[in-house]
């Protein structure tokens, strides 16, 4: 004979973390039905078990659910409804009197009729978590930007000059970045400890932090923010050291790994099949767009107010020796690393786009292509930049009677682009919260 559900069946598309996992009932009246743990089904990792520990009179029920996903540790909730009949005593809408089961098919889409959950606490899309890994990106690129100014531009702009006349530009610029890195690293901090709030908040206020911290994510999170702290030593300590010591060296090995670590809390990790190759995409892409886009913060920030600050002596040299001003030198020493890294960053976000989008189709009806086409738009805007400054401003700069009145414009072009960088950062912040059509 048919009777109420004893118990709720989860489905999702990928494995959900049970012990951060709650699950509410709702009631006629608003009452709360007593819910039990929920518990990882041992023949399938994507179904999860838990027992309704109270019976239930006739009426509608809401079902709420909130997880966070094992691998990437990207939270989801939901709800969906379901009616015990007061005439049969048996349910209908997503339950099966038979088995006794509430079922739900794939995280953030609900098989039956949908209300709006209980389940109360800040959302992955809300503002201040998505301001939150915004920061954090925006740290993460300039550190590596910083670190790649200083090994690979710095160094064609010393070789292509006099180490007696150049020799101060490249320790202020070096002093400079160290500064500029250092506090990046600090931003990143303070941007990390946000987001793990914003992850507790997301995941709900119920479960303790120290739960949060001991899932794989919480894991990356300690390494991400133990990292930081190296980075913020390591350009504490290349303040005063030349570019070639060893504290230099620290920063270009820590800055990669620091750029390697949001592939391992992200959607690589969730790539069916391919996940090495995911994560190896994700990591070239991210130490890509760090050398163009924080190289060229750093060019504008650093670079260029250091040659203009102590470029009068050099560039009165350097036109009688007939080389190009100290601007146009290290415009041209920067042009070729911004060459090769937006090569990479192309052939890198095509490669993890195909793989998370799956078809030509879900880029245009999906949530995640949609964005991603924003993002796209954002990324035009900076290769149009970068190619009005590749075409037009290296030529104007290099000039010996219209260099000097060159450097205006070249600094107005760097920073539409940088906007445009900055906006691709921010559809990047709301891409990686957003669910891939291939899950």
């Amino acid at each position: 004979m048919a009777v109420a559900p004893t118990g709720i069946e989860l489905w999702y598309s990928e494995a959900a973390e049970a012990t951060l996992t709650t699950i509410s009932i709702t009631g006629p009246g608003g009452s709360r039905t007593a819910v039990g743990p929920a518990k990882v089904d041992p023949a399938n990792p994507l179904h999860l078990l838990a027992t309704i520990d109270s019976p239930l009179r006739p009426g509608q029920y809401t079902v709420a659910w909130r997880t966070v996903a094992k691998d990437d540790g990207h939270p989801s909730r939901g709800s969906f409804t379901f009616v015990v009949d007061s005439a049969a005593g048996t349910t209908t809408g997503a339950g099966s009197a038979s088995t006794g089961a509430i079922q739900h098919d794939s995280a953030g889409t609900a098989t039956a009729r949908t209300s709006p959950a209980p389940v109360q606490g800040m959302d992955v899309e809300a503002p201040v978590y998505v301001l939150a890994r915004w920061l954090t990106f925006v740290a993460l690129i300039t550190v590596v930007g910083v670190a790649a100014f200083v090994l690979l531009v710095l160094s064609r702009v010393r070789s292509e000059g006099d180490a007696d006349t150049v020799g101060a530009f490249d320790d202020r610029a070096t002093r400079q970045a160290a500064r500029l890195g250092l506090a990046a690293g600090i931003v990143f901090l303070v941007a990390s400890v946000c987001r793990l709030y914003a992850e507790h908040a997301v995941v709900g206020g119920n479960v303790a932090m120290g739960s949060l911290l001991g899932m794989f994510w919480g894991r990356v999170w300690i390494t991400q923010f133990v990292i930081t702290a190296i980075v913020c030593i390591a350009f504490a300590s290349a303040r005063g050291a030349h570019r070639r010591g060893t504290p230099w060296l620290v920063v270009a090995f820590v800055s990669v790994a620091l750029a390697a670590t949001p592939a391992f809390a992200g959607h690589a990790m969730a790539a069916p099949g391919n996940r090495s190759l995911s994560i190896a995409i994700d990591v070239i892409h991210v130490v890509a767009a760090g050398a163009w886009l924080g190289g060229l913060l750093t060019l504008a920030v650093v670079g260029v107010p250091a040659a203009l600050s102590i470029g009068n002596s050099i560039d009165t040299h350097a036109r009688a020796t007939g080389r190009v001003p100290l601007v146009a030198r290290l415009v041209n020493a920067f042009s070729p690393l911004a060459l090769v890294s937006a090569g990479f960053v192309v052939a890198s976000g095509v490669l993890a786009a195909w793989m998370r989008v799956g078809s030509f189709a879900a880029l245009f009806h999906s949530t995640y292509g949609t964005v991603l086409l924003v993002k796209l738009g954002f990324v035009m805007l900076v290769f149009a930049g970068g190619a009005f400054n590749w075409l037009r401003m290296r030529g104007a700069l290099a000039h010996r009677e219209t260099g000097g009145s060159a450097v205006g414009g070249f600094r107005r072009s760097v920073w539409i682009e940088l906007t445009a960088g900055v906006l691709v950062i921010a559809a990047t912040a709301v891409l990686v919260a957003t669910q891939p059509p291939v899950r």
